[in-house]
């Protein structure tokens, strides 16, 4: 999806932070909005983070 949006002076990494709300659900997207606001500036914070949460789990 994101690949396919286009938009001028938008980079592809900020339609993807903009998009993930809508692609989680349950306690994923609960965790997701439970995080401050500003706290993920980046695609790449926002892998790190969501891999740092997962992976706490195993």
């Amino acid at each position: 999806m994101c690949m396919i949006m286009h938009y001028p002076h938008v980079t592809i990494d900020a339609i993807r932070l903009k998009l993930m709300p809508f692609a989680l659900k349950d306690n994923a997207k609960k965790w997701l909005y439970s995080l401050g606001v500003n706290s993920i500036g980046t695609w790449d914070d926002f892998i790190k983070v969501f891999l740092k949460k997962i992976l706490s789990k195993w």
